[in-house]
């Protein structure tokens, strides 16, 4: 009897991770535009990952946006419509931390310097940036070069000097690296389209840099065997 399996590729980089600062009116810094990935005109449609970190203790007044729009046209350039195909407003509450060890991959427990900014709750997502203090902050946008991995745990156990998440890290982390708050989302897109993802910090009027990144795994066909 013949069976139907999906078959997919799996951890295609959409957007690597990225810092942006707070634009002013006029620049092109306050946001980043990625359509690599996301041509899924010959796909039955893929999952795409997106998250925001904080990489500061200010508040953010006016939150980031991420918004991915399905193209017309078969036309990877512009999208005439500016028409969501979904979109969403990022947390305006900042707060960072260094990580005062270093940690291997496959590991729950952080042990951390005192927080700035918001304080961390359980259900809180924690943006690892893969840069530590001696490189600081990106005060202006461009390509974060992590010294393991960017990642995004949840926190189900915090204290001034300890977060304990409920799935391991991914990647190894150094001493000092900063972890901020996050927002992370998995959203599935309908094959048979190219699309376009934009992160934009330009509404911005007070918050320090974040850090963006996108993946995506795509359903590629239903093989027969």
């Amino acid at each position: 009897m013949s069976t139907i399996a999906p078959t997919w590729t799996d951890n295609v980089v959409v957007q690597a991770p990225y810092a942006l600062i707070k634009g002013a009116a006029g620049t092109l810094q306050k946001s980043i535009r990625s359509i690599t990935g996301l041509d899924l005109r010959a796909k039955v449609g893929g999952t795409l990952f997106a998250a925001v970190g904080t990489g500061g203790s200010t508040a953010i007044v006016d939150g980031p946006r991420i918004v991915v729009r399905r193209m017309l046209y078969n036309d990877g350039i512009a999208h005439v419509y500016s028409a969501p195909f979904w979109a969403v407003t990022t947390r305006l509450t900042a707060g960072l931390c260094l990580l005062n060890d270093a940690v291997n991959a496959g590991v729950q427990s952080f042990a951390v310097d005192g927080p700035t900014g918001a304080t961390r709750a359980i259900g809180d997502l924690c943006f690892f940036w893969g840069i530590d203090s001696g490189a600081g902050i990106p005060a202006a946008s461009g390509a974060i070069t992590p010294n393991h991995g960017c990642e995004v745990l949840r926190c189900n156990g915090t204290s001034a000097t300890l977060i304990l998440t409920d799935s391991v890290c991914k990647y190894d982390h150094h001493d000092n690296e900063y972890v901020g708050l996050a927002d992370s989302f998995n959203i599935w897109l309908p094959g048979g389209s190219l699309y376009e993802l934009v992160f934009d910090y330009s509404p911005a009027s007070a918050g320090e840099a974040i850090a963006v990144m996108a993946d995506i795994q795509t359903y590629d066909t239903d093989l027969l065997t």
